[in-house]
């Protein structure tokens, strides 16, 4: 199954990634083609910048901003809370855990987030310095997904 989560528009080409294709794929000219390399398994990838990618490394419990050929510039890891705070935190890890990553948005130098347990976060991507971070729930299952800036 291929598992597209995330079809974006860059420079003309229609940008779109998945836990099981091999990067942050282009479409150009009727063409599919690599963009940039991501970790395996990663949610949300987008171009950011002039010749970078921002992506959650689901994986790795991180938001990751790197180059086309997929080397850290920077690497954020999502808020965790103490295990005993945490609700169905007994949960197998392939339904439910802590800091999973998914949804993401940014604008004006800031990116933004979502993890599990239901927190939203907002990073400055140059420094990648924790700016604010919300949690709604501490249960596990939640996780905020389709972040988006409105107005757009």
């Amino acid at each position: 199954m291929l598992h597209i989560n995330s079809v974006s528009r860059h420079r003309g080409m229609t940008l779109l990634s998945g836990v099981r294709l091999p990067g942050l794929m282009a479409i150009r000219d009727g063409r599919l083609g690599r963009f940039a390399s991501i970790r395996p398994g990663s949610h949300n990838a987008q171009a950011f910048g002039d010749d970078g990618v921002v992506y959650n490394a689901t994986g790795h419990d991180a938001l990751v901003i790197a180059d086309a050929e997929g080397f850290d510039r920077r690497n954020m890891r999502y808020p965790r809370y103490p295990e005993g705070e945490l609700l169905n935190a007994d949960l197998p890890e392939d339904h439910a855990r802590q800091g999973f990553g998914r949804g993401l948005c940014f604008r004006d130098g800031l990116v933004i987030v979502g993890s599990s347990p239901a927190t939203v976060s907002v990073f400055e991507a140059e420094t990648g310095r924790l700016v604010r971070s919300v949690n709604i729930t501490m249960d596990v299952r939640h996780c905020p997904h389709g972040l988006e800036i409105w107005p757009f």
